[in-house]
């Protein structure tokens, strides 16, 4: 594949997945400044029900921090903070191996 026919490939494919991704941050405040670091990433997803399919060790790593913060890809640029505790896990379903 050339050059050009992967960045149209990409120009079409990435608005749509962008539709579909979800990132994870781990935030954090120092004197009274919010900041956050990355915490994975992860795919909405609808199988028996709706949730986000995510790799085991970002769901391992989301478990050991007191809250989590979501990042929602937008067009608009304007800045947004959704986040939960990470003890409502309780009310989600975490499938993982081991």
């Amino acid at each position: 594949m050339d050059n050009a026919v992967v960045r149209e490939l990409l120009g079409s494919a990435v608005p749509t997945a962008l539709d579909y991704s979800i990132g994870f941050v781990l935030p954090t405040a120092t004197n009274g400044v919010l900041d956050a670091t990355l915490g994975g990433s992860g795919t909405l997803v609808t199988l028996m029900s709706q949730g986000i399919l995510t790799a085991n060790h970002v769901i391992k790593l989301l478990r050991t921090n007191k809250d989590v913060g979501l990042v929602l890809p937008t067009a608009s640029k304007e800045l947004h903070h959704v986040s939960f505790r990470s003890s409502d896990f309780s009310d989600y379903s975490f499938l993982s191996e081991g």
